[in-house]
């Protein structure tokens, strides 16, 4: 048992009071906030994180449970016009930029880095980003043509820390944007004076010549970009790379090779065939730094924002639009990415200040891979050794959800619910403990 001059300092708060205790860090970094009579800009914020928590079908359906509990009022018109509210978007803008400096320097306080094996990426910079879509809101505009459009996000997730931030929305209803063409615009706001440029890991529909060289050689706004190869690219020149092929690493990788695009400047391009299953891939890249292997692998985890979106869809059931126009869908992507990083955090605090960590789904991958590696051998393979070896960044499963969800509003403090927190993160539902 930890002696009470021992324990963490949000040891004695319930959940409620440390969600608040947030709140209160991230508003100091807002400059426009305003004492607004009818909904505060605390309570807006708490509202919000609330309603992505509450698995509510409807705006309506969040109010009415909560009007109905023993949870603070929540007026319908109020809180409807803080959507819409473009001072209230402001707001949240400074707040969210606030909140992402308070829980980055937290994570790296308690040494979260699942990027840690790369001595060569620390200090810098590496997310994915990806686009989704909502569901259209019931009273969406149509476009010209009549149709209906989902409104769409491209977010970033931090691949050390697996923090997750809208970069850019891409469409709304009545309005639709080149998923493309709005990346470009705002991939270099990711670089804000640092050493190195950031590392951005996206699907092939990025590829660009001209936009790949000004990415390239642009010192102050530049971007390290790794992408899958269209094969439909003509190179003018194509040069082998010399690479260690006894680094564990660079298991996998049949070439690596500067290439000349169309007198536009050389890139460098990685081949590399899954030695689990044989399946071949391409990738182009901007970096010159880094290990073939090294490069392969970031494109390859860029799918944990996949699983981001499959704990946003269908853990925290956020599918549809709160409300319509653009100002509400930009709100409501922050208030996901503000509460899906709060709940990282606290899962980062409960690991870090108790020792309690996701032992159920480290255990199920334990078996996962076991049972991949058989069946690599069967057919003559193996797995590639950083499936074994490397940080894994594992999805927030819905049973920690479901817990913080259950005591939010309980008066109990995190000391007191460690028992739930426990059993939550080391059993499955119903299993044998």
């Amino acid at each position: 048992m930890m002696a009470d001059n021992m324990k963490p300092e949000f040891a004695d708060s319930s959940i409620q009071e440390f969600v608040k205790g947030e709140i209160i860090k991230g508003l100091e970094y807002v400059r426009s906030t305003r004492k607004c009579p009818s909904l505060k800009d605390e309570d807006f914020i708490m509202s919000n994180i609330v309603r992505v928590m509450s698995e509510s079908e409807s705006g309506r359906s969040f109010i009415q449970k909560r009007q109905e509990s023993d949870e603070e009022e929540c007026d319908f018109a109020p809180y409807y016009e803080s959507l819409h509210s473009l001072r209230r978007l402001e707001m949240l803008r400074e707040f969210h930029d606030g909140f992402m400096k308070t829980t980055q320097s937290t994570a790296v306080a308690k040494g979260i880095d699942y990027l840690a094996d790369f001595p060569e990426l620390s200090g810098r910079i590496v997310v994915a980003a990806d686009g989704h879509y909502h569901e259209h809101a019931s009273h969406a505009k149509r476009t010209q043509s009549g149709s209906l459009l989902a409104p769409g996000t491209i977010y970033v997730q931090d691949m050390h820390t697996g923090i997750i931030t809208p970069l850019i929305q891409t469409q709304t209803e009545g309005k639709k944007h080149h998923e493309i063409k709005m990346l470009r615009k705002h991939l270099p706001s990711l670089n804000k004076g640092h050493d190195k440029k950031p590392i951005v890991a996206y699907d092939l529909a990025i590829l660009d010549h001209a936009f790949f060289m000004e990415m390239k050689y642009s010192r102050k706004s530049g971007i390290e970009i790794i992408t899958k190869l269209k094969e439909t690219v003509k190179f003018t020149f194509q040069q082998p790379l010399e690479f260690k092929q006894s680094l564990a690493v660079n298991t996998g990788i049949t070439g690596d090779y500067c290439v000349g695009l169309n007198n536009a400047g050389t890139m460098r391009v990685i081949h590399y065939v899954n030695p689990e299953d044989g399946v071949e891939y391409k990738f182009i890249t901007t970096i010159d730094d880094l290990e073939p292997g090294l490069i392969a692998w970031l494109y390859l985890k860029r799918w944990d924002i996949e699983k981001t979106y499959d704990v946003k869809k269908n853990k925290l059931h956020e599918k549809k639009a709160w409300a319509t126009g653009e100002v509400a869908h930009e709100i409501q992507d922050l208030f996901v990415a503000i509460t899906m990083n709060l709940l990282r955090l606290i899962l980062a605090l409960l690991e870090s200040e108790f020792g309690i960590r996701e032992e159920k789904l480290k255990k199920k991958r334990a078996v996962w891979i076991k049972a991949r590696e058989k069946t690599a051998k069967k057919n003559n393979r193996y797995l590639h050794p950083l499936v074994k070896t490397a940080r894994h960044m594992y999805q927030l499963s819905a049973q920690f959800i479901r817990c913080v969800r259950n005591h939010f509003f309980k008066e109990k403090t995190f000391s007191e619910l460690l028992p739930k927190f426990t059993k939550n993160l080391q059993y499955y539902l119903g299993a044998k403990t």
